[in-house]
């Protein structure tokens, strides 16, 4: 049997303060575009969050290191409809990126 998901792998690193209303921006794209079904957060001392979304279609996390202005996020999706790129595409509009790293990993095929 072949079971089909994509997985987005993001690295970047920021040209502006990687603040709270900045991960908000990203969580709200996750909140309008996808399913969640349950949400996580731990903030770290003195600084740093993960994040970790439970999503009908898989999951979503990211983690943060704001004193690099970087952070790692992923996105595992089940649903071939959904375009990763776009979820990216809105994440980022407006946001001023330094440099990203990002795949698209197609998963359970093989």
């Amino acid at each position: 049997m072949e079971v089909k998901g994509r997985h987005l792998l993001v690295d970047l690193w920021l040209d502006q303060e990687l603040n709270d209303e900045l991960m908000k921006k990203f969580t709200n794209v996750i909140d309008e575009d996808l399913t969640v079904v349950q949400k996580n957060q731990f903030h770290f001392e003195p600084y740093g969050l993960t994040v970790a979304y439970i999503l009908a279609e898989s999951h979503f996390t990211v983690h943060t290191y704001p004193e690099h202005k970087y952070l790692s996020m992923d996105i595992y999706i089940c649903n071939d409809a959904i375009n990763l790129d776009l979820i990216l595409e809105k994440m980022l509009s407006g946001v001023m990126v330094k440099r990203i790293n990002r795949k698209i990993l197609d998963r359970g095929i093989y």
